[in-house]
């Protein structure tokens, strides 16, 4: 599904991310409060956002805090996001499809630190087909 109101152009990837929530969430059954993080991975990146491959996506307007693996770096950078959208795909009797490549959130960045988006721009630039040195920031 493609989002009209963005930003940044997204870039196509496939790069893994820790995604951890900020809030509690609440379990349905028992009704305590937990956190959860997770080992996902990440379909499209910008400066500005990520999708991010989930069987079971945060809800909307979930914080979240996003270890975000970018290739050729040793450690991870890390970013805050906010999920904007989610998305679950249903096969044809209602269930949900196991491999499903669309199945997740589309999270919107509210927040990294300068080192952090210069390593993302840069290597969104290489994704690109441009030299680092034309990331910008």
């Amino acid at each position: 599904m493609e989002r009209k109101n963005r930003q940044h152009d997204r870039t196509p990837v496939e790069v893994d991310v820790r995604v951890s929530t900020i809030d509690a969430e609440i379990d349905p059954e028992t009704g305590r409060r937990y956190f959860r993080e997770t080992e996902e991975t990440c379909a499209t990146l910008s400066p500005g956002g990520a999708f991010i491959r989930s069987l079971d996506p945060p809800a909307e307007g979930r914080r979240l805090v996003l270890q975000i693996h970018v290739p050729g770096e040793g450690k991870p950078i890390e970013a805050t996001g906010r999920v904007a959208w989610t998305q679950r795909a249903l096969d044809p009797g209602g269930n949900l499809d196991e491999p499903a490549s669309t199945t997740g959130a589309g999270v919107e960045f509210t927040d990294a630190d300068p080192h952090a988006r210069l390593i993302l721009a840069r290597y969104l630039a290489h994704r690109r087909g441009g030299g680092p040195d034309q990331a910008g920031e």
